[in-house]
């Protein structure tokens, strides 16, 4: 041990030495964020000046036309800055801002008559932010924004989106629940050929975070919003204009508990209260807990129990209890099991359900001499018991992919049409039939699709609520079964895969005066993949059919990817969707419709500075809808030193039942920057 004079050296010279290190780090940090009333640490700027053009002509197969023009010119200067006030430990900002004049001309001409109108505005865009003390515990930031966009894209009615919001944030960062509240109101208007939409938005929110070491967390969020929105659209089917008035407040509690240290094994335990508030009124109420268990590295089983119940204004309440314990394992790593025991009861006004039964899964995959094998089993065996009278059930929030040639089922039977709401993720956007979607009976399955030029585009996901029918006094069997098989060839037929898929739905041991809240199906499909360098052919046959009728559908396509030099690509994709329903469906109309689609795009570069692209896609359906759709989008631009300059335009043209829509789209933007000043006070 060393003597005691020693050590005391030792200390005084340790202590001096995290003293000058100290000292050193301040004045390091002093010379690069000096003091100052109003730092300016970074800055740029440019002037612009953007026109375009939008022009539509509908024509009438009765005779009629109508021509609408919109001519939009705005001139503007926007500069940007960043720094901070009086240190950045204090108050940090950024700043953009947009000035200028837009001048708007209108023109619309029909046969007899004519209008047109003027518009000269100033031109505001703002991107504001301010953050308080954002390394102290209790921290904040507020912000203000305002922007303008053109949207240029095939098939979709908006072409201007303008957009307002400001709010703000407190947080408070501690050791023990951190937390943060936000305030935001924002207001969107979407500009479209045949469409308009206001939607205003108010929110408040609430988040906080509490730790136990590492065993629990607990989180906390809840939220206030109210939105209203106006929307009106010319459709083939005449005029639509529809109000919506949304207020919800939710509150949820979720806490994790780790069981053991490397938190394999949890017990997780949500509740959330939500209220809503529409032309339906409702409010939830639901409660979940799960515990997971990790027994080996391939073994896991879960038991969760959960409480829903939905009361609406009119006086209905439905009340779901679920209970389910399941096994998870895994073998080697080929072979995955899965097997649970669920059941669930469900209590509404006038009628009860009782559904309890087993659920096995296999899931298979090897690779052999060829490639990759891989296989799936389901099956699904529930006992229901419903009593009471005839009533109806709500379906809330199902969430689906949508197309525009091949039709999306929902997941229930015998729909009420007139109940279907569709909304875009957030539940803040609801969209309109005949305009954005179209709904395709078949049989007791009712599916959605997206009609082009509207608000949706192809494989865009929405969620649905909607109101189906249901019978009492029925006693049945629900066998759901699935199997799948697939292989990907990786020697011999290089990049060809071929699968198969089965899904039946059945109702055994039936007790009932009336089945019709009872529905069965059968859907079929196999199909091939072949890629050979820079192709790809997909085919598939699906068979569809269901109590009351069915179809089959061919499904065929060719695509290419191709690179033709260094800085040119082109791509392209050609297919056909033949459809033959049965004879004996519940839908009039006629018994075969054909779809045919094909597209082309071209883009590149020129030089280093340059670009271009130039797209093509046309449509075309027969049979049950008469329907063409073809559009061609082109742009392009340069950057020179300083300068950007970019140009396009748009052309689509419409023809459903008796009415021809042409389209038009043109544009010019030239943007020239300013300069860059180098980050100030840093080295």
């Amino acid at each position: 041990m060393l003597p005691r004079p020693l050590l005391a050296l030792a200390a005084v010279v340790l202590l001096l030495g995290m003293t000058s290190v100290a000292r050193a780090q301040a004045d390091r940090f002093r010379r690069e964020y000096p003091v100052q009333a109003l730092a300016v640490t970074d800055t740029d700027a440019e002037l612009g000046i953007e026109y375009n053009y939008f022009g539509e002509t509908i024509r009438r197969s009765g005779g009629g036309r109508l021509r609408y023009s919109n001519h939009f010119l705005q001139e503007y200067y926007q500069g940007r800055a960043r720094g901070y006030i009086y240190h950045p430990r204090l108050l940090t900002y950024s700043a953009q801002v947009r000035l200028g004049l837009s001048q708007q001309w209108l023109r619309r001409d029909s046969d007899g008559d004519s209008s047109s109108s003027f518009d000269n505005d100033e031109l505001l865009g703002y991107d504001l932010r301010l953050d308080f003390f954002k390394d102290h515990p209790l921290s904040g930031s507020v912000f203000a924004r305002r922007d303008e966009r053109i949207l240029m894209g095939l098939f979709v009615d908006r072409y201007l989106v303008r957009t307002e919001a400001q709010g703000g944030t407190l947080r408070w960062k501690n050791d023990i629940a951190p937390m943060n509240l936000s305030v935001t109101r924002s207001k969107v208007e979407e500009f479209g050929i045949n469409s308009h939409s206001t939607t205003l938005t108010d929110t408040l929110e609430y988040n906080l975070r509490h730790d136990i070491g590492r065993r629990s967390r607990t989180d906390v969020q809840a939220r206030v919003q109210s939105i209203e929105r106006d929307f009106e659209a010319e459709t083939f089917r005449g005029r639509v204009e529809r109000e919506t008035e949304l207020d919800t407040r939710t509150l949820q509690a979720t806490n994790r508990l780790n069981l053991d240290a490397q938190g394999r094994s949890t017990l997780r335990s949500t509740v959330r209260y939500h209220q809503q508030r529409n032309g339906q009124d409702l409010t939830t109420l639901y409660w979940q807990e799960r515990l997971q268990l990790q027994h080996s590295r391939n073994l896991r089983s879960y038991a969760e129990a959960s409480f829903l119940r939905n009361e609406y204004s009119d006086g209905r309440k439905n009340d779901t209890y679920r209970a389910e314990i399941g096994v998870d394992h895994q073998l080697y790593e080929s072979l995955r099991t899965h097997f649970d025991i669920h059941g669930r009861r469900t209590v509404a006004q006038i009628t009860e359900e009782d559904r309890y039964g087993a659920t096995a899964q296999l899931q298979y995959r090897k690779k052999t001499g060829l490639g990759v094998f891989s296989a799936g089993f389901s099956k699904t065996l529930d006992q229901v018991e419903r009593t009471g009278g005839a009533a109806s059930d709500d379906i809330l929030d199902e969430a689906l992919t949508l197309f525009i040639a091949v039709p999306t089922f929902l997941g229930r039977g015998d729909v009420i049409a007139p109940s279907i709401v569709v909304t875009d993720v957030t539940n803040t956007i609801i969209y309109t039939e005949g305009f954005d979607y179209e709904i395709v009976r078949q049989g007791r399955r009712t599916g959605l699709r997206i009609v082009p030029g509207g608000l949706l585009a192809d494989g865009d996901q929405v969620l649905v609520d909607y109101r189906i029918e249901v019978d009492g006094d029925v006693s049945y069997i629900a066998d759901d079964q699935t199997i799948y098989l697939r292989h990907d060839f990786e020697r011999g037929i290089k990049g060809l895969s071929l699968y198969a898929q089965r899904h039946d739905l059945r109702a055994r041991r039936i007790d009932a005066a009336d089945d019709f809240g009872i529905v069965e199906f059968t859907d079929q499909m196999v199909g091939l993949r072949q890629e050979w360098r820079q192709f790809a052919f997909v085919s598939e046959y699906q068979e569809f059919d269901d109590d009351l009728g069915g179809f089959t559908q061919w499904r065929n396509r060719l695509e290419g990817n191709h690179r033709l030099s260094s800085r040119t690509r082109l791509g392209w994709n050609v297919g056909i969707n033949k459809t033959d329903y049965s004879s004996n469906r519940d839908i009039s109309g006629q018994d075969e419709s054909d779809y045919r689609f094909a597209g082309v795009f071209v883009d590149g570069r020129f030089s280093n500075r340059g670009f271009w692209r130039v797209e093509a896609r046309t449509m075309r359906e027969t049979g049950r809808t008469e329907s063409t759709t073809n559009g061609v989008l082109a742009r392009a631009g340069f950057e020179w030193r300083r300068m950007t300059i970019e140009g396009g335009a748009r052309f689509e043209q419409y023809e459903v039942f008796d009415t021809e829509r042409d389209r038009v789209h043109v544009f010019v933007r030239m943007r020239r920057s300013l300069g860059r000043r180098p980050m100030e006070g840093r080295r």
